[in-house]
């Protein structure tokens, strides 16, 4: 495994940054994948308990969440697989919205599964971390969604490259891309994030019965 770095664009491994949490995130994903996770979980598992094992190092202090930043600034919480981005599978949660909803206080996430440099999956994802408990809230799998998005970023690449060439780079098939805006609504409960370019839409019900953890 690669050391988990932070960022969004194509990685080579003499541009990453390496720091201490990103040592700490491989290491997490080991740990996370040896034990298991619940049905409802099991793919963003790895992600949630490195988020959860990274607010313990802060003192179960949720406004920790907004000192991470992917690459290029914008915050967020990846996680990386392996050396080579080409052949490993990564979880990134770009960071869209702090909100209060109810009477808690919810860190909105889109959590993209990248596998070789290609978002197969695309998560809205809610953490509520106040008042000693770690409460998640998973939006349900949308292969709809997910479709308009990709669609979307290989539409925009054809219209650079033209028909003749061989396939789009990664800029155009990972997640997060540099250029995607995300807008957020809260309709009751329900938090609803779209995609601005493609009108791809993950939502997620904070209100859903989901596994809630003492800290």
């Amino acid at each position: 495994m690669r050391p988990g770095t932070l960022g969004v664009r194509p990685r080579t491994l003499s541009a990453r940054r390496l720091t201490a949490l990103s040592l700490w995130a491989t290491l997490s994903l080991c740990a996370g994948l040896l034990a298991g996770c619940s049905s409802s979980s099991a793919a963003l598992g790895p992600w949630m308990r490195s988020v959860e094992q990274y607010l313990a190092q802060k003192s179960n202090d949720p406004d920790a969440l907004r000192e991470v930043t992917l690459e290029d600034g914008r915050h967020g919480f990846a996680l990386l697989g392996g050396l080579d981005p080409r052949n490993s599978t990564d979880q990134r949660g770009l960071l869209v919205a702090h909100k209060v909803i109810g009477d808690r206080p919810w860190f909105i996430y889109l959590v993209g599964m990248v596998k070789n440099q290609q978002v197969q999956d695309i998560r809205a994802v809610a953490l509520s971390a106040a008042g000693g408990q770690t409460i998640w809230r998973l939006g349900e799998k949308d292969p709809q969604a997910l479709k308009l998005y990709r669609d979307s970023s290989i539409t925009q690449w054809r219209q650079h490259a033209g028909e003749r060439a061989a396939k789009p780079p990664a800029d155009y098939t990972t997640f997060p891309r540099e250029p995607d805006v995300f807008d957020v609504a809260v309709e009751g409960t329900n938090v609803h994030v779209k995609h601005a370019a493609s009108g791809a839409q993950f939502s997620v019900d904070t209100a859903a019965t989901t596994e809630t953890k003492q800290r």
